[in-house]
C-alpha cells in the first residue's frame, strides 16, 4: 500500500453474515477474558528505512462481530495478549454502520477507512506507542488479517463476499 499521506481514500468493501454462534458458558466464563469475535485488522506500519521508528506500528481494527455486544463498542488500548504491546485502534462498530451481525443475515459494508486510519495514527503517536515515528508519510498498511479469535468456548462460522480494499490515489491537484 502507498504512504497514507498519499491516498485520497481507502475504501473497504465487504459482506459478512454470521453463520453460527454457540456459545458455552461454564463455571470459568468470564465476559472480559472469553468470547468470540472478528475483527479485520489491519497492521499500520512505518516503512521509511531512513527513520528511526522504522519497523514500529500499531493495530487497526474493524471489528465486525463479537458475540459480547451487538455492536462492538469502541476500544483503544495496548495489546496485552501479544509480545508487541503495540496500540490497538478500534473505533467500535458503530464508526462505520448501524448494521449488525445477526445470524443468517448479509451485511454489507463500504468504508472509506482513511479517516479512521489517520485517527489511529494520531492517537497512537500521543499515547506514545510510535516513539520513533513522527512523519505520517512514513506509514503504510503492511499487513491484512481477516478471522476468528477465539479465547472462549464457542463453535462459530461467519461468511465473507465481495471483499476488497482498494487504495485511492490524491491527485496532484489534491497534494
Amino acid at each position: 500500500c502507498p504512504p497514507l499521506v498519499s491516498l485520497a481514500r481507502l475504501d473497504l468493501a465487504i459482506e459478512a453474515r454470521l453463520d453460527r454462534n454457540e456459545v458455552f458458558r461454564g463455571p470459568e466464563y468470564r465476559r472480559d477474558r472469553h468470547c468470540a469475535q472478528c475483527p479485520l485488522v489491519l497492521i499500520v506500519q512505518n516503512r521509511n528505512a531512513d527513520s528511526a521508528g522504522h519497523g514500529d506500528f500499531f493495530w487497526f481494527s474493524v471489528p465486525l462481530f463479537d458475540d459480547r455486544w451487538p455492536a462492538p463498542p469502541p476500544h483503544v488500548a495496548q495489546d496485552t495478549a501479544d509480545p508487541s504491546a503495540k496500540l490497538i485502534y478500534n473505533p467500535g462498530l458503530r464508526a462505520y454502520t448501524d448494521q449488525t451481525l445477526t445470524e443468517g443475515e448479509w451485511v454489507k459494508l463500504e468504508i472509506d477507512l482513511l479517516p479512521h486510519l489517520l485517527a489511529g495514527l494520531r492517537v497512537a503517536g500521543e499515547k506514545g506507542y510510535l516513539r520513533g515515528s513522527h512523519e505520517p508519510a512514513d506509514f503504510r498498511i503492511t499487513s491484512f488479517i481477516l478471522g476468528w479469535e477465539v479465547p472462549g468456548m464457542n463453535r462459530a462460522e461467519i461468511t465473507f463476499r465481495n471483499l476488497h480494499l482498494t487504495a485511492i490515489p490524491m491527485t496532484d491537484e489534491r497534494r
